[in-house]
């Protein structure tokens, strides 16, 4: 039985596009991976930044990427 998300806000669609779900990955990826790895935090803050992404960012704003 297929389960469909009801009552969320989600980007325009025109803001759905390859770029901001590949934005969206590495933030989701980022925080789940320094969770679960924290000697190498240091490393996986230097990708998001070689990535142009501010690692420091947490956003809950679902119009963001």
């Amino acid at each position: 039985m297929p389960v469909y998300l009801t009552g969320v806000e989600r980007q325009e669609l025109e803001k759905r596009n390859e770029e901001n779900k590949a934005i969206a990955i590495s933030y989701a990826a980022y925080h789940t991976l320094k969770e679960y790895y924290m000697a190498d935090v240091d490393y996986f803050k230097a990708e998001m930044e070689r990535f142009g992404l501010d690692p420091a960012l947490i956003s809950t704003v679902p119009t963001s990427p």
